[in-house]
């Protein structure tokens, strides 16, 4: 276990300054962490498995007895915020709070779910539709449109 102190970083931020209001911005790596830790956890009911050994891999383990600025533990600060992240990308793939069925009985299911989530999670394929970006899909559409109208 890694030997950490006030002064050891979570995120870029020292242990001392880190809050539950804290916004961390976590690293490609550790997003894929996440990713990973998801894709082998689909159930609702094991999401937190091996949680553990996910705050090693993220880089964010053996905060257990330090304490911030504020007297407040740094590993529960940063448990919630896990948990809130693990919560958030499970809600973003659409996998939510259901129990999902064993995948092994549903003849290769489970490869379509992991590489549907991992779409889902990297954002790759979709087409949002915000304000800043509804013109581009418009002027992509119009321009896909006048080449099958011979335009």
């Amino acid at each position: 276990m890694t030997q950490r102190t006030q002064d050891s970083l979570v995120c870029s931020i020292p242990a001392r300054e880190l809050r539950s209001t804290t916004v961390l911005r976590w690293t490609k790596q550790q997003e894929d962490e996440f990713i990973d830790h998801i894709l082998h956890h689909f159930d609702f009911e094991n999401k937190y498995d091996d949680f553990y050994l996910l705050l090693e891999r993220l880089g964010v383990d053996g905060f257990e007895d330090i304490k911030n600025d504020q007297d407040d533990g740094v590993h529960m600060i940063i448990v919630r915020k896990v948990q809130d992240k693990i919560t958030h990308l499970r809600t973003k793939a659409g996998l939510g709070n259901q129990p999902i069925r064993d995948p092994s009985d549903d003849h290769g299911i489970q490869g379509g779910v992991a590489r549907q989530i991992a779409r889902d999670l990297y954002g790759g394929g979709t087409q949002v539709n915000t304000r800043a970006n509804t013109g581009r899909n418009a002027e992509r559409n119009a321009q896909g449109n006048a080449g099958e109208n011979g335009v």
